[in-house]
């Protein structure tokens, strides 16, 4: 995933979190999409890097 499409999709979370009507539940969800995308980021670059 190129870093501008990670970049918005997070964006894109973290706004729908600060809409007003979000509850607990709808922010959880967020947060483990942002974080599991986070991690596939990372572990998407390391082997990029690794392979160098």
């Amino acid at each position: 995933m190129e870093v501008s499409v990670f970049v918005e999709r997070v964006g894109l979370l973290a706004k729908l979190t600060e809409r007003a009507g979000a509850d607990e539940h709808d922010k959880d969800v967020a947060l483990a999409w942002i974080n599991e995308m986070v991690n596939e980021f990372v572990a998407g670059e390391v082997n990029a890097f690794e392979r160098e």
